[in-house]
C-alpha cells in the first residue's frame, strides 16, 4: 500500500516507517512523556490536532504520537 491509498474502512491514509527509541521519561511507572533524546521528535504529520494529551499546543512539526516534547525553559502558556 503506498501514500494515499485506502487503509479500510474508506479512510485514506499515509505510511510513515520510523524506528527508533521513544525515549519516554519513566515508562515503568506509566510517564509516557516522550524525553529529550527520542526518536519521536518533530516526525508527526500535522492533521490538525492543536493540543496534545497534556493539553500543550502543538507548534511547528508536531511529534509522533500523544504527547508534544518541550525542552526545559520553554515558555508554554503565558498568563497575562
Amino acid at each position: 500500500m503506498g501514500s494515499g491509498e485506502r487503509c479500510g474502512g474508506g479512510a485514506q491514509c499515509d505510511l510513515h516507517w520510523l524506528t527508533g527509541w521513544p525515549a519516554f521519561v519513566d515508562q515503568e511507572t506509566g510517564d509516557y512523556h516522550i524525553g529529550e533524546i527520542s526518536a519521536a521528535i518533530d516526525e508527526g504529520f500535522d492533521v490538525g490536532v492543536e493540543r496534545d494529551m497534556d493539553y500543550q499546543r502543538r507548534v511547528g512539526d508536531p511529534d509522533l504520537g500523544a504527547d508534544e516534547y518541550w525542552a526545559q525553559g520553554i515558555f508554554q502558556v503565558i498568563y497575562l
